[in-house]
């Protein structure tokens, strides 16, 4: 009787965290391929009113399986998946409560999708930002786990042992779920390391980007020549900064510097600000030379940093919806055709 009372007590205690965030799921799932406040478009469908397209029902088993729905015959479904070229869309793990929260979140129009495509110019959007640490969703499941199995454990050894070993016991499960606790927030942080805003590392040399490319509006392609001509945009020899320090402020303690690195025929170690993982591949000259998107979409408004500074999170979701903002399948005057475009093939970023 003790034992069932204690789990009943800790379950009960612990649940309670665990409330289903709806905006958040449907913030960092769902609009990656959804405008769920518009009819237009993206990688799917618009989802505005799609609750008077479809019963809520229907919705709630195409949400949590799409294709076990298709593969039933649902004409509906299948109609739907042949429009789509058949692209298949991912089956989520919610329970029926939940796929109906996501429901009405979007059925209220929720955030505009508009906006947060914009990310490509803001640097305020938090939903693209990692989510790790105890205040998650999986942080409070691990709570409830690590609860439940210490909440079993010390019931069994009160159950079946009385107090012997509850001293021990209750110090060692302590021990345990800091343990556990400690690992996860460990593995969590490294997994968000690539997500470095803000970053602004000390340089060598007190090199200016505002006053280089913004007083002098010397062009980012005279240092960065190599930014138009392939993968990488390359950092400038110390030689090209001479074409004009030979002559321009030449007393300056930072161009002495210069003089140093030439004297002693060494490079400027620079520290690199703009990480990308290895697995993906960019390409400065595709960007640069598509005349469509600028410097100052990915590295911010660098002609007005002193200090040069990581602005966007160079995330997959800020690329995607970059790509989104350019691709020409989803341009006002695109035909139906161009659907879809190279610019959501995997093998162009992964490969």
């Amino acid at each position: 009787m003790k034992f069932w009372f204690t789990l009943f007590i800790m379950i009960f205690t612990f649940k309670s965290g665990l409330a289903f965030d709806a905006e958040e799921y449907v913030t960092t799932r769902c609009m990656a391929c959804h405008n769920i406040d518009s009819e237009e478009p993206l990688v799917g469908p618009g989802l505005k009113g799609v609750t008077e397209r479809r019963s809520e029902d229907w919705i709630v088993k195409f949400i949590q399986n799409s294709q076990a729905v298709i593969q039933s015959g649902d004409e509906q479904a299948v109609a739907l998946f042949e429009e789509w070229d058949k692209r298949i869309m991912p089956a989520h793990d919610v329970s029926d409560e939940e796929a109906k929260a996501i429901i009405e979140f979007i059925a209220s129009g929720g955030v505009s999708s508009k906006e947060e495509a914009a990310v490509v110019a803001s640097v305020e959007d938090e939903n693209l930002q990692p989510r790790a640490g105890l205040d998650s969703q999986a942080g409070q499941t691990l709570l409830v786990v690590l609860a439940v199995i210490a909440g079993l454990t010390f019931a069994l050894l009160v159950f079946f042992y009385g107090g012997i070993y509850l001293k021990g016991a209750f110090f060692g499960l302590i021990a345990l779920s800091v343990l556990a606790g400690g690992v996860y927030e460990v593995v969590m942080f490294a997994k968000s390391t690539d997500y470095t805003t803000g970053y602004a590392p000390e340089q060598p040399i007190k090199f200016s980007h505002k006053v280089h490319a913004g007083d002098n509006e010397i062009s980012c392609l005279y240092c960065h020549y190599g930014a138009d001509k392939g993968r990488h945009g390359t950092i400038p020899p110390v030689n090209l900064c001479m074409n004009c320090h030979s002559y321009v402020k030449t007393d300056s303690e930072e161009v002495q510097k210069i003089y140093e690195a030439i004297d002693q025929e060494r490079s400027i170690e620079w520290e690199k600000v703009h990480h990308l993982p290895d697995f993906a591949a960019f390409n400065h000259s595709v960007h640069v030379n598509s005349e469509k998107v600028s410097c100052q979409d990915c590295h911010g408004p660098v002609e007005e940093m002193d200090i040069v500074k990581q602005v966007h999170n160079l995330s997959m979701g800020f690329c995607l919806n970059c790509h989104r903002a350019h691709d020409p399948a989803f341009a006002e005057d695109a035909e139906a055709d161009d659907i879809p475009g190279t610019l959501f093939n995997c093998a162009t970023c992964h490969y």
